[in-house]
């Protein structure tokens, strides 16, 4: 359906063009010329993409990411279940968006930017309130749950990146933009994403036992180097809810951390880099930029109804102040002449 869409938008001359359909011929071309610059702006990191595993025998399941980028200032944050949402860990950098993240449930996810393709959202699917991951981490427990979650609700940033997702029962999934509509790559088996899949593939072809060390060794020699070098590794044991945090590429230096409890800490943060001073600390509270924040999305997403209520308020506060200031005319005035 796509592909006759666009061999017909061809077919027809301007003049014959609804606006509407020019509107979006449009659009699509703005989106490609933004990712051009963005490709030109950022050559590395959309050529040296990060590197994520999955290692399982059904029994035992490693989750394991190396984040390669240029922002230093690392975080990793908690913020206990609540009313319709389960409890999460997210990990990133300072600006409070979840790079990747390990729910209550088991279910974990991470992204890998560099994969550029022509992909817009259909509009028949929802649009979702700030970061889609930690939306998707607070209502989802399993793989399946997760791609229904992204069958209903859209992100842009599949035109340029791929999202893997795991659970406690062995299941992983790609979701991955193709020829303009999205793919989930399901499996049961280890796999990996991203810049590493030639030395995961090496690996396993020698060990492919699923072991905490095996899934450090991997990470160990997929790191990458310069400014957008390896900010921070992780490895989860999905079964157990164990986290070990390694920072700047250093494998010999690992904070083990177990998500159902930093979770009873109620929310709070750690600076990667500094993360082995900080546990033994009395615990930072979250910062604004990395709370829930539902509101403040809505405000930002809906801006220009925010705008309409602020205009038709300031207009309503002018009248008020100007109807108290008129002078007293009419019969009260004749009156008193």
């Amino acid at each position: 359906m796509n592909v006759k869409i666009k061999q017909d938008k061809k077919r027809l001359t301007d003049k014959q063009m609804p606006v509407r359909m020019k509107n979006e011929v449009m659009k699509s071309q703005i989106i490609k010329v933004c990712l051009l610059i963005f490709t030109l702006g950022f050559p590395f990191y959309i050529s040296n993409a990060c590197t994520i595993l999955t290692l399982t025998d059904l029994e035992k399941i490693y989750f394991g990411n190396n984040e390669d980028y240029s922002n230093p200032e690392t975080r990793i944050w908690f913020i206990p279940h609540g009313k319709n949402f389960y409890g999460c860990m997210y990990v990133g950098f300072n600006n409070g968006w979840g790079q990747g993240g390990l729910n209550e449930k088991g279910l974990a996810y991470d992204w890998v930017a560099g994969y550029l393709s022509d992909y817009n959202p259909s509009s028949n699917l929802q649009k979702v309130l700030g970061n889609s991951s930690h939306r998707m981490l607070e209502t989802c427990a399993t793989v399946d749950e997760a791609i229904l979650f992204y069958q209903k609700y859209r992100e842009p940033s599949f035109s340029y990146a791929k999202l893997f997702i795991a659970d406690t029962s062995g299941n992983s999934v790609i979701i991955q933009a193709n020829s303009g509509t999205l793919e989930f790559l399901k499996t049961n088996k280890s796999r990996v994403l991203g810049y590493g899949e030639h030395t995961f593939n090496q690996f396993l072809s020698e060990n492919s036992s699923v072991e905490l060390s095996n899934a450090k060794n991997i990470l160990s020699s997929c790191i990458q180097t310069g400014e957008y070098g390896t900010k921070y590794s992780t490895v989860y044991d999905l079964k157990t809810k164990d986290i070990y945090v390694y920072s700047n590429a250093n494998f010999e230096n690992v904070c083990i951390l177990n998500l159902e409890d930093e979770l009873k800490k109620s929310t709070h943060y750690y600076e990667i880099p500094h993360i082995k001073e900080q546990v033994l600390q009395s615990v930072k509270p979250l910062r604004l930029i990395m709370k829930r924040n539902i509101i403040l999305f809505f405000l930002i997403q809906h801006w220009w109804i925010c705008l309409l209520v602020f205009l038709v308020l300031g207009v309503g506060i002018v009248a008020v102040k100007r109807q108290r200031c008129q002078p007293i005319t009419g019969g009260f005035a004749r009156w008193r002449q």
